[in-house]
């Protein structure tokens, strides 16, 4: 169990800033020891799905999915995964929106992912932190969402790559 009452003296804004550049960092080695830098080494790293995902697994009879990376290891292949999906073509980049807080032991901001060329926010998500005696991160929690409205419409798949569209079969208006 993770003390959250600790007080831990950090820039909380400098340590959510070096979280988001993980998630953008072209270079493998230095995405590899920043992570090892930043989470501990039995961290988890526990995902909420997207609406448009919860209604897939819903159709095959689950009733709650949250996907969890536990370990250097799994949490490397998960960040790793997601620049190769949403960085490395060029397509999107994750942003801090600026609004970290924290309480303790417990650090929240929200991010966005956009466009690299600057374009419409495709999603933002909620991510909170647990972080342990020496500053590094025990558990992070994501969630994500549609950012055109109120989340409750499903992401415009035409936003996306067409990789990004297939996967996750969002869906993609007639002209797209």
């Amino acid at each position: 169990m993770v003390d959250i009452d600790i007080d831990i003296d950090i820039d909380i804004h400098n340590r959510t800033d070096r979280y988001v550049a993980v998630w953008n960092d072209p270079d493998a080695e230095r995405r590899r020891a920043a992570m090892c830098e930043l989470w501990s080494a039995d961290a988890v790293h526990v995902w909420q799905p997207p609406r448009e995902i919860l209604q897939v697994a819903e159709g095959l009879g689950f009733d709650r999915l949250v996907l969890e990376a536990r370990g250097h290891h799994a949490l490397k292949f998960r960040v790793t995964r997601a620049h190769k999906e949403f960085v490395a073509p060029g397509t999107c980049v994750f942003r801090s929106r600026g609004d970290t807080d924290r309480l303790h032991g417990v650090v929240k901001f929200n991010w966005s992912m956009a466009p690299q060329d600057g374009g419409e926010v495709a999603c933002v998500g909620l991510e909170i932190f647990l972080l342990g005696p020496d500053c590094r991160l025990v558990s992070t929690t994501s969630s994500s969402k549609d950012d055109r409205n109120d989340g409750n419409a499903p992401i415009d798949g035409a936003q996306l790559p067409r990789q990004h569209r297939r996967r996750y079969r969002w869906p993609v208006a007639a002209h797209a």
